[in-house]
């Protein structure tokens, strides 16, 4: 959601104070934004003059393939489409991305779909960065399991699976960070969740499984570990800033994720004109 708004950001910026909007420099606006894009298509709909120096855009259409928002994870697919837009130009150039909601004049509303292949994961987890997170993560894990201690393992190996009914698996092995160099057994760890659509507002893992060295781990152990995830995939926590997200698909095959939804963004009480109350 947080790369949303910087793509909406970036664009209305592209609106100058002179009223000169065009695709190419809202296309290269963005490419500014992320590491890498290998494809990217902008159509804006113009409105009358008058209008876009009063920052008003009839439509915008983004598509784009093979995005790097962080150099070690690429999109295959990426897109957008807006409703007319209504917005403070000056405020939002002055104040940034952080003001959008305050900066609108009327609600924004737009669709947005993104498909990530499981190829693309797989290699975002050969990732020195990500793996140092999954590390620390998976340490904890198997800590409390009383397999190791917090942080004292180092990946040797990861493997992400996508599978049948919108679940995923994923094996790793292991070895003791002091041991890298000594003979020591690597110790297997094998996670297996579903996720599940809720009413279009939240993503919910579900029926966690796994084990280490072939012994499961604790069912209370697992439910608590997926709980704190739900919380943080609950598109409801941002509605206290004004936006309202719903997942209108979420699909994984064997291959790739395919995730679309809707976001509409409200400018809070205080900052709307009486007409627009």
């Amino acid at each position: 959601m947080e790369w949303f708004v910087i793509i909406l950001s970036s664009l209305l910026a592209a609106v100058t104070p002179a009223g000169i909007i065009i695709d190419t420099v809202v296309e290269n606006n963005l490419r500014d934004r992320v590491k890498e894009v290998e494809q990217l298509d902008v159509r804006v709909d113009n409105a009358p003059s008058y209008q876009l120096l009063q920052g008003k855009i009839d439509r915008v259409r983004i598509a784009s393939r093979g995005v790097r928002p962080i150099q070690d994870l690429r999109i295959a697919v990426a897109e957008l489409e807006t409703d007319p837009i209504d917005v403070d130009l000056q405020r939002l150039q002055t104040e940034g991305a952080k003001a959008l909601p305050q900066a609108l004049r009327q609600p924004f509303r737009g669709a947005f779909r993104v498909v990530v292949t499981e190829d693309d994961l797989d290699r975002a987890l050969q990732s020195p960065r990500i793996k140092s997170q999954l590390e620390q993560l998976i340490g904890r894990v198997v800590a409390r399991s009383g397999q190791g201690s917090p942080q004292s393992f180092k990946i040797l190996n990861a493997d992400l699976n996508f599978l049948d009914n919108n679940r995923f698996g994923l094996s790793l092995q292991l070895q003791r960070a002091g041991l890298l160099n000594r003979s020591s057994e690597p110790v297997e760890i094998k996670l297996e969740v579903g996720l599940n659509l809720i009413e279009g507002r939240s993503l919910q893992l579900i029926e966690p499984q796994g084990t280490v060295n072939g012994k499961k781990l604790s069912t209370r152990l697992l439910q608590g570990f997926a709980q704190g995830f739900n919380e943080q995939l609950d598109l409801r926590r941002f509605e206290k800033r004004g936006i309202t997200a719903r997942l209108l698909q979420f699909n994984v095959t064997q291959e790739e994720l395919n995730l679309a939804a809707f976001v509409r963004v409200v400018p809070p009480p205080s900052d709307r004109l009486p007409s627009e109350q």
